[in-house]
């Protein structure tokens, strides 16, 4: 049957305008959805990089060089002033081992030469945990104050710490 009553041919016009209707929104509605997943994909990626370069960097920072700490150094409070050498130790901490050497440097003295000890000789305990020998002599009645600071391979240096004593 061919024939449409009016009531139908409205039907059909009104379905035929919303398909139209939907087919314009539907592309419409495309190109929006696609570019809100362009941005979607190109923040996801923006994430993992940031991701990356924030596990590269605490890889760096966990596996980078570390400094040397001096803990606590011993070193009679009274020595002879009369050139004899006298050893003291210099506790440390290295959690890398590679201690190179260690400057001291005259805080305070009326004629004290100060030292670097460019080959530290290990008392006891470890490259990473261990004690220094310190070998200083002095002439005269003076007192000395002495700041120590170790250096490693790396390039890193240790805390300051200062020492003293009195040559009679």
């Amino acid at each position: 049957m061919i024939s449409q009553t009016a009531e139908e041919a409205w039907e059909n016009a009104q379905d035929m305008t919303e398909t139209a209707y939907l087919r314009g929104y539907n592309k419409e509605t495309a190109a929006a959805w696609n570019a809100a997943e362009t941005i979607r994909v190109s923040t996801s990626i923006s994430n993992y990089q940031t991701q990356d370069a924030a596990q590269a960097a605490s890889w760096q920072t966990e596996n980078a060089p570390k400094p040397p700490v001096i803990t606590r150094i011993d070193y009679p409070s009274e020595i002879p002033g009369n050139k004899s050498t006298i050893i003291g130790l210099l506790y440390f901490q290295d959690p890398d081992g590679d201690v190179s050497h260690i400057v001291y440097t005259v805080v305070r003295a009326i004629d004290f030469g100060g030292g670097v000890d460019n080959a530290p000789k290990l008392d006891s305990g470890s490259l990473t945990d261990g004690a220094i020998k310190i070998y200083l002599w002095c002439e005269g009645q003076q007192t000395v104050t002495l700041e120590a600071q170790m250096f490693d391979f790396a390039g890193n240096s240790s805390n300051p710490m200062r020492f003293t004593f009195t040559c009679k």
